[in-house]
């Protein structure tokens, strides 16, 4: 009786040894093919590159951080508009300067073409 209780729990520790030694070998086989790190990985259904490539400035406020989702048409970040606001000042002015000049030819206009009837009346007057 004693024997087989030995004989039973021989063969269990064999197995345990072997289930052990199977278990081993399939790690470091894994730990061979495979990097296995620390890092997280994100499944998205697609990733997009953002960037402001036609626009220049410091960046005042980011309202999404990397990761978080984000919705078509919402603001992602808030740049600097001081060079745009004086930018716009310039370009209003020069608007301004134009409108002025358009306005100064249209009086030369009206003025020229009151004086061409008159220097027409006095072409005919020496001629006849």
């Amino acid at each position: 009786m004693i024997k087989d209780k030995k004989r039973v729990g021989f063969f269990i520790l064999i197995a345990l040894a072997l289930f052990f030694l199977s278990w081993l070998i399939y790690f470091l086989w894994h730990r061979y093919h495979y990097a296995v790190t620390d890092a997280v990985f994100v499944q998205a259904d697609n990733l997009i590159y953002v960037s402001f490539p036609k626009v220049n400035g410091k960046l005042i406020k980011l309202y999404k951080n990397e990761g978080d989702l984000v919705k078509k048409g919402e603001i992602l970040a808030e740049i600097e508009s001081t060079d745009y606001a004086l930018k716009v000042a310039q370009l209003e002015k020069a608007l301004k300067e134009v409108e002025n000049q358009q306005s100064a030819l249209g009086f030369n206009i009206a003025k020229l073409e009151r004086e061409i009837p008159l220097k027409s009346r006095s072409t005919y007057k020496t001629k006849g």
